[in-house]
């Protein structure tokens, strides 16, 4: 039986142990053993491994709970134990020498020695003393010259007994000191391995002498990032990167001195966030195995928090210093301090100024005795009896005193000041007076009235206008119509016919000459001349009056013109047309027609090819139409002097109309005309 193991279980009675002995040389916690079943006389044991178990798991609750279900066992009971050892031993005693005597006879009382040695190594000096004792009464007793009695016959005896004696009592005294020493050790190694356990989930971690880190927590690798591989051996200050409030001597002077040291830190994790934490260093100091733990509680946010809160009473300060600078030189606004019974606190002086007091004056006054106006001191009750703020823009106001201001304007916000417990104890009344603005509103309003009636007048001119302007372009194009079709009526009915009797003469004159060889071919030459004036006459009269424009049918209409393209100048017109278009109006039938002929003469003249397309669309109340080449193109932005006369002339009827014309071309990459007219007209 380990008499020492004994002790520790008295001396711990109900409280757990867990020394650093369990730990391994890389600071981690070794694995449990396999052990058999206890018996009845290790309960006590088995009961502090329950509840190391309990503090492993971070639960002072569960602690105390295991603890409330053990046995309790009374330290005199222990102690007991080792006297009853003491005397167990030097029975055994006794019974070797009575069994031995011939093989201990030259050291008789050996045996005994043995005895009062073992019970002072295991019990300390009171069990020491007793097996001393007990050892030289039977020595004295039993193994004497004269066994029975007890005395003192033999000088020889005597002098052994003596030596028996004066032996195990210094034994006994060297040997109570060590059991001290050792109670002493792993007293404060129990008492730093159960604040290991109480701080297991928390950053902990122990240093060697050197402040090498020999343990790291779990909670240390969540809290600092570092995992255990990476802190063990290295210097905890130099991981951390730790920021001292002393320097690192002095912390560690009153380390030594006092045993602990409790301070503030700045550390840094792996990911370099800065942390600030309570740390609370416990010296160690074994007998050639001196240790720190060191345990650590995040006060990161209490720390952020104080500077939050020292930053918000700089802030309020700040703000109150402001508050009270723009209460004494704001000059544009009108600032006061009403009471719960609306009298004046605090007036700044413009406030007073402008009521015709100095601040002064007014302090005391109450304010609807001032100014009596039934509904603002409404809304003064309502705002102080609810406690919540009211803004008002553009407020009327009559000084009773000053009529001769006249109705003035006020933007204005009341706003409740509460105490502690909320109930509101004054008014901060803040006015900005808008009389001008609002004077000047009212004149840009009535401005803005008068150039609104003006551009309303303006853009009915201009839309009369607009509409002459068409009907005047169609009136025109009209005429130019009725011209023509007179002038191919002239060119038909007139000239064609006097072309034809003339040529009529002429063949007739041509038979008679038929003897005169030169008249005859002059007579000739005279009729294909003729011939060649009439076929330029047809020509002309069709070109000034198309037969094709009778047709309302614009598909009819450029389908001719594709084919007098084609057959008078080789143009050829690829037509592209989706249905019938009927356009009742003749004269916009007649525009067209022009536009679009001017844009294939265009072509012929100045694209360089002999192909165009003619796309031609209804887009709801518009007529749309496209003219495109794949010619020589030309620089839109200079249309104008690539479009020529003519066709600047149609471009101009066009908007007059009310539609648009559109160029897209590029040099090399052939021309588009884009044209949109409405179908409707005036007139």
């Amino acid at each position: 039986m380990n008499m020492d193991a004994g002790q520790d279980m008295v001396d711990e009675g109900r409280r757990p142990r867990r020394t650093l002995d369990r730990l391994t040389p890389a600071g981690k916690p070794a694995q449990a053993e396999e052990r058999p079943a206890p018996s009845s006389s290790q309960e006590p044991v088995d009961a502090s491994r329950r509840v190391e178990r309990n503090v492993s798991r971070g639960s002072e609750e569960k602690v105390k709970e295991a603890m409330r279900g053990m046995p309790p066992l009374p330290a005199w009971l222990g102690r007991l134990g080792y006297y009853g050892l003491a005397l167990l031993l030097v029975a055994v005693a006794t019974v070797v020498r009575w069994a031995l005597p011939e093989v201990l006879s030259p050291t008789p009382f050996l045996v005994f020695y043995l005895a009062w040695v073992g019970a002072a190594a295991f019990g300390g000096f009171g069990p020491g003393l007793l097996a001393t004792v007990a050892s030289w009464l039977c020595v004295d007793f039993l193994f004497d010259p004269t066994p029975g009695q007890v005395g003192f016959s033999d000088p020889t005896s005597v002098g052994r007994l003596l030596v028996l004696l004066a032996g195990g009592l210094g034994v006994s005294l060297v040997a109570e000191r060590m059991r001290r020493g050792r109670i002493r050790e792993r007293k404060q190694a129990r008492e730093l391995a159960e604040l290991v356990q109480l701080t297991d989930l928390g950053p902990f971690l122990i240093r060697d002498e050197q402040d090498r880190i020999v343990r790291w927590s779990d909670g240390c690798t969540r809290f600092y990032g570092f995992t255990a591989e990476q802190a063990i051996g290295r210097l905890s200050h130099e991981l951390l990167r730790t920021t001292f409030p002393q320097p690192l001597e002095t912390i560690r002077a009153a380390l030594h001195k006092m045993g602990r040291w409790e301070g503030e830190l700045t550390h840094r994790c792996a990911d370099g966030t800065v942390v600030h934490v309570a740390s609370l260093w416990v010296l160690h100091d074994g007998a050639s195995n001196p240790a720190v733990l060191e345990v650590s509680n995040d006060i990161t946010e209490r720390r952020q928090a104080e500077a939050l809160v020292k930053e918000a009473k700089k802030s309020l300060e700040r703000e109150r210093k402001i508050l009270q600078s723009i209460m004494d030189g704001a000059k544009n606004s009108h600032l006061v301090y009403l009471d719960r019974d609306f009298h004046f606190v605090r007036v700044n002086e413009t406030y007073a100024r402008t009521c015709g007091y100095t601040p002064e004056e007014m302090v005391g006054k109450n304010h609807f005795a001032l100014y009596p106006h039934a509904e603002n001191e409404a809304i003064f009750r309502r705002v102080r009896d609810t406690g919540l703020p009211r803004e008002v823009h553009d407020k009327p106001f009559v000084f009773p005193d000053q009529p001769e201001r006249g109705t003035t304007y006020w933007d204005w916000t009341l706003t409740p000041v509460k105490d502690d417990s909320g109930r509101v104890e004054g008014l901060a009344f803040s006015l900005f007076e808008t009389t001008q603005r609002k004077r000047a509103e009212e004149s840009l309003r009535e401005l803005t009235r008068t150039l609104e009636s003006k551009v309303a007048q303006r853009t009915a001119e201009l839309e009369h206008r607009a509409r002459q302007l068409q009907k005047l372009t169609l009136e025109l194009s009209e005429a130019e119509d009725r011209e023509r079709k007179r002038l191919a009526g002239i060119l038909h009915d007139d000239l064609q016919q006097l072309l034809a009797a003339a040529k009529f003469h002429v063949g007739i004159l041509n038979g008679r000459l038929k003897d005169d060889a030169k008249s005859h071919e002059s007579a000739t030459q005279i009729n294909d001349l003729l011939n060649e004036a009439i076929d330029q006459s047809r020509s002309l009269s069709h070109e000034l009056s198309s037969p094709a424009l009778s047709h309302s049918d614009l598909c009819q209409v450029f389908a001719w013109l594709a084919r007098q393209m084609q057959t008078k100048h080789g143009l050829t017109v690829h037509l592209d047309v989706c249905d019938r278009i009927e356009l009742a109006s003749e004269p916009l039938r007649v525009l067209l027609y022009k536009t679009v002929q001017e844009l294939l003469f265009n072509v012929i003249k100045h694209a360089g090819v002999r192909e165009a397309t003619l796309r031609l669309r209804r887009r709801r109340d518009r007529i749309c139409l496209s003219v495109s080449d794949k010619g020589q193109g030309f620089d839109a932005a200079d249309s104008g002097h690539a479009l020529g006369f003519g066709l600047l002339s149609v471009r101009e009827r066009i908007e007059f109309l009310g539609g648009r014309m559109k160029i897209r071309s590029a040099k090399g990459k052939g021309s588009t005309f884009l044209i949109a007219v409405p179908e409707s007209h005036p007139g």
